[in-house]
Parts: structure tokens; sequence; C-alpha cells
């Protein structure tokens, strides 16, 4: 999922790179750079609030917001920064309409909607806990083990 939302959020940045031939190692180095450093910030803020219960509503709005900031991005060729994020925050009514159009609609549902109803879709059951005494690997007699007599059978 991470790297989904690296690969939408690096995908404007592309206008950075475009200048740059390709077969150039410094290209090559800058753009896994950009996606490092894009995929340790993603990571950074949902370790943050993370939980067994949080992480999928939150990779969701993730996915969300990356999919709204990434059409804004290439259609008006402008870069997410603090001023423009606080020009965002301080909008009007009138001019957020002007900027949501039903153009926008076909990238929400396939960057955004659909790998966030992908992201719901397993469902994990939760793992029984060990009984105790049960057979944890050991080295025992400087032989591996499973801590029950058994020498790596795999099963005790």
């Amino acid at each position: 999922m991470f790297a989904f939302c690296c690969w939408l959020a690096t995908h404007p940045f592309g206008a950075a790179l475009a200048g740059r031939g390709w077969e150039l190692a410094a290209t090559w180095g800058f753009a896994a750079a950009l996606f490092a450093a894009l995929a340790a910030f993603y990571f950074a803020f949902a370790a943050l609030l993370a939980t067994r219960l949080t992480v999928k509503p939150l990779l969701s709005v993730l996915v969300l917001c990356t999919a709204f900031s990434s059409w804004y991005m290439d259609r008006y060729a402008i870069y997410l920064d603090r001023a423009m994020l606080r020009n965002v925050l301080a909008t009007n009514i009138q001019e957020a309409r002007e900027l949501l159009v039903w153009g926008m609609v076909p990238h929400l549902l396939l960057v955004g909607v659909v790998p966030a109803v992908l992201l719901w879709w397993p469902r994990l059951k939760q793992a029984k806990p060990a009984a105790s005494g049960g057979c944890a690997p050991s080295l025992a007699g400087g032989r591996a083990g499973h801590g029950c007599g058994q020498p790596d059978a795999g099963v005790c």
C-alpha cells in the first residue's frame, strides 16, 4: 500500500525527472531517493497512528487523500507544499466548488476507491495464543532442537 501511495505521489514529480537522461546513474539515484523519502514519510505517519484496529481506516484515508492530491498535481502541474496546503485550508465554499469537477471522478474511483476497497477485502483471522509448554525452538546441547527432546523433527 505504501508503494502504491508513493507511486501516486511521485508521478507528478515526473516533470522534475523529464529533463534528465534515464541513462545516467544520477537520474536513477534521484528517482530512487525521491521514492524512498516519500515511502519513509508515509511509513512514519502511519506508524504513529496504526494499531490493529486503526490500520485499515488509516490506510484508506491515506489512499483517498493521495488520490485527490495526485489528481490536482497532475491537472494543474503543482506541488503540494506548505503554502499550497495553507491556501487549500483557507479557501471558501465558492472557490472549492470550482475545483470539484466531474473529470476527477474516474481518477478518484480508479486510484482511490478501488484500492481502498481492495484494502478492506481480505479478512484476517486472529491467531490463537500458543499453549504453554509447547514446542519452542531452542539450541539444546549444541544441536538445533525444538525444546521437547526431539532433534529438528519439525513436529513435537
